[in-house]
Protein backbone atom coordinates (compact mmCIF):
# COMPACT_ATOMS: atom_id res chain seq x y z
CA UNK A 1 0.00 0.00 0.00
CA UNK A 2 1.27 3.60 -1.21
CA UNK A 3 -0.20 6.73 -0.90
CA UNK A 4 1.20 10.60 -1.36
CA UNK A 5 0.20 13.80 -0.65
CA UNK A 6 1.35 16.61 -2.43
CA UNK A 7 0.49 20.75 -1.59
CA UNK A 8 1.53 23.55 -4.04
CA UNK A 9 0.99 27.15 -4.97
CA UNK A 10 -2.55 28.49 -6.39
CA UNK A 11 -4.17 26.24 -3.67
CA UNK A 12 -3.16 22.77 -5.88
CA UNK A 13 -3.59 19.58 -4.19
CA UNK A 14 -2.99 16.03 -5.13
CA UNK A 15 -3.61 12.77 -3.45
CA UNK A 16 -2.28 8.95 -4.67
CA UNK A 17 -2.96 5.82 -3.42
CA UNK A 18 -2.29 2.41 -4.27
CA UNK A 19 -2.89 -0.76 -3.18
CA UNK A 20 -1.34 -3.72 -4.84
CA UNK A 21 -0.83 -7.93 -4.07
CA UNK A 22 -2.10 -11.09 -4.82
CA UNK A 23 -1.73 -15.00 -4.09
CA UNK A 24 -0.69 -17.72 -5.93
CA UNK A 25 -2.60 -17.32 -8.91
CA UNK A 26 -4.62 -14.39 -8.24
CA UNK A 27 -3.89 -10.63 -8.32
CA UNK A 28 -4.91 -7.11 -7.92
CA UNK A 29 -3.71 -3.61 -8.39
CA UNK A 30 -5.99 -0.21 -7.01
CA UNK A 31 -5.49 3.01 -7.87
CA UNK A 32 -7.34 6.50 -7.16
CA UNK A 33 -6.20 10.04 -7.28
CA UNK A 34 -7.47 13.60 -7.01
CA UNK A 35 -6.26 16.76 -8.33
CA UNK A 36 -7.84 20.02 -7.05
CA UNK A 37 -6.56 23.12 -7.91
CA UNK A 38 -8.01 26.92 -6.88
CA UNK A 39 -6.82 27.87 -10.34
CA UNK A 40 -5.18 31.24 -11.17
CA UNK A 41 -6.88 33.38 -14.25
CA UNK A 42 -6.15 32.82 -17.39
CA UNK A 43 -6.97 35.98 -18.54
CA UNK A 44 -4.67 39.60 -17.71
CA UNK A 45 -5.40 41.46 -14.53
CA UNK A 46 -5.00 44.54 -16.45
CA UNK A 47 -7.95 43.57 -18.91
CA UNK A 48 -10.27 42.91 -16.22
CA UNK A 49 -9.29 39.21 -15.46
CA UNK A 50 -10.23 37.87 -12.08
CA UNK A 51 -11.97 34.96 -12.01
CA UNK A 52 -9.92 31.87 -10.75
CA UNK A 53 -10.79 29.26 -13.24
CA UNK A 54 -10.50 26.52 -10.57
CA UNK A 55 -9.96 22.41 -12.01
CA UNK A 56 -10.83 19.48 -10.11
CA UNK A 57 -10.67 15.85 -11.30
CA UNK A 58 -10.36 12.42 -9.65
CA UNK A 59 -9.40 8.96 -11.04
CA UNK A 60 -10.35 5.33 -9.87
CA UNK A 61 -8.94 2.00 -11.53
CA UNK A 62 -8.48 -1.79 -10.62
CA UNK A 63 -7.38 -4.59 -12.03
CA UNK A 64 -7.94 -8.39 -11.64
CA UNK A 65 -5.83 -10.75 -12.86
CA UNK A 66 -5.77 -14.75 -12.92
CA UNK A 67 -3.36 -17.53 -13.84
CA UNK A 68 -5.79 -19.77 -15.28
CA UNK A 69 -3.26 -22.43 -16.77
CA UNK A 70 0.50 -22.75 -17.12
CA UNK A 71 0.59 -20.38 -20.06
CA UNK A 72 -2.67 -18.69 -19.65
CA UNK A 73 -3.61 -15.68 -17.79
CA UNK A 74 -6.36 -13.01 -18.09
CA UNK A 75 -6.83 -9.90 -16.16
CA UNK A 76 -9.89 -7.33 -16.54
CA UNK A 77 -9.48 -3.64 -15.89
CA UNK A 78 -11.90 -0.80 -14.65
CA UNK A 79 -10.92 2.91 -15.14
CA UNK A 80 -13.63 5.80 -13.71
CA UNK A 81 -12.34 9.56 -13.70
Amino acid sequence: VTGSVTKGSFSTEKYTAAALGGMERFSYALNASHFDTGGISAFSKKSGGVEKDPSSISNFSGTLGAELAENFSTQVTGRYT
